[in-house]
């Protein structure tokens, strides 16, 4: 059995949670997987604290996996439920944890350090912020590159990386033998983006509305764009007042709130550029579906991929006016016919479906 352990609640479905519950999904196929997560009564509270976000309920129960919530109960030692959950994490054959402190807290509560040794440390989350700004970020690194950090990472089985930055930081910084690199994926698509015969950019942005995700960075590029600039967002998190102020006064940006997954391919297909000018990412499972329907990216340069140059558009400084000159470099593109949401989903096919990726996940990361 595959344990796949995450502190948010799998219902809460961001990225890593979609990511974990699919593969589990799939996985599932040729060996028995459960998902653990811990109940959104005792997540909220670390969420509210450190994340600024709450974890609200976003997807049906009968969209999610072999499903195991751990509540309060669970943590009380020598309980049944202390007990069940205990035998749970001892009888997999591996455990695919995320590499945060929370679930290497669970971890170690219940599995022990003999636990440390079966399990794959999953780098959904930035290991290192490139630009710490907050009080947590600057904990948060400062914990990652701790001794302590570098000894977990050096007992676990597998560390699983998935970008380049992060596989160039270990090759540079860390000389482990268990780091292995397989990107995200996510599921081709039977049809493409249409490029408009117009004269407007059309701006896609889904995620968290977060400073995280750099939102108040999208926020002053819609400000000061031109109105031919048409923004779509999708998402919903802490900054959500402002981006529904922001739509009062520029009329060239629409909030659609909270898109399910099911209705998320209509937004993608009338866009031509998916905006995403976070600070901190692993590999953005957002950027993966825009570019399956064969959207162009412009993302900052604290989480470029290193994408084929005609498809990832990254800001050198993450300025207003940097990012505004990119989009007026793929204008120039859509105007002279450059664009290609074919040549995007055909690079796409290659690198990042699950039929080209699975079987290197598989084999790579859980030996099967």
């Amino acid at each position: 059995m595959i344990l796949f352990l995450n502190f948010a609640p799998i219902e809460f479905m961001g990225g890593a949670e979609k990511w974990m519950n699919e593969t589990a999904k799939r996985i599932n196929n040729q060996e028995h997987s459960t998902l653990v997560s811990v109940d959104k009564s005792i997540s909220s509270i670390y969420s509210s604290l450190v994340l600024d976000r709450k974890f609200d309920s976003r997807a049906n129960s009968k969209d999610i996996h072999n499903h195991t919530s751990l509540d309060i109960q669970c943590f009380f030692p020598f309980t049944s439920k202390w007990f069940k959950t205990r035998e749970l994490f001892k009888n997999s054959r591996l455990i695919y944890a995320r590499y945060e402190v929370p679930e290497f807290f669970i971890l170690l509560y219940f599995a022990g350090l003999p636990g440390l040794k079966k399990t794959i440390a999953g780098l959904h989350s930035p290991f290192i912020y490139t630009f710490p700004e907050t009080f947590f970020e600057k904990l948060h690194n400062k914990i990652y590159q701790s001794h302590l950090s570098k000894k977990i990472l050096s007992t676990v089985k597998k560390i699983h990386v998935m970008n380049k930055s992060n596989l160039k930081f270990f090759s540079k910084h860390h000389k482990f033998d268990n780091v292995v690199y397989v990107p995200n994926s996510t599921k081709p698509q039977n049809s493409t983006t249409t490029i408009m015969q117009d004269n407007k950019l059309h701006i896609l942005f889904v995620g968290e509305l977060s400073k995280r995700k750099g939102v108040d960075r999208l926020i002053s590029v819609i400000k000061n764009s031109p109105e031919n600039y048409i923004f779509t967002l999708a998402g919903d998190g802490p900054l959500k007042d402002k981006v529904e102020a922001l739509t009062q006064t520029h009329y060239n940006c629409i909030y659609k709130g909270h898109v399910d997954s099911n209705s998320m391919s209509s937004l993608y297909k009338s866009n031509e550029i998916l905006f995403l000018p976070s600070r901190a990412e692993s590999m953005p499972l957002s950027i993966l579906e825009a570019l399956s329907f064969g959207l162009t990216i412009v993302d900052s340069n604290e989480i470029t991929l290193d994408l084929d140059k005609n498809i990832e558009f990254s800001s050198k400084n993450n300025t207003t006016e940097d990012y505004l000159k990119v989009l007026k470099k793929i204008e120039k593109n859509k105007q002279s016919k450059k664009l290609s949401a074919k040549n995007n989903q055909d690079y796409f096919l290659r690198n990042f479906s699950r039929e080209t990726v699975d079987p290197i996940l598989y084999k790579e990361v859980f030996e099967i």
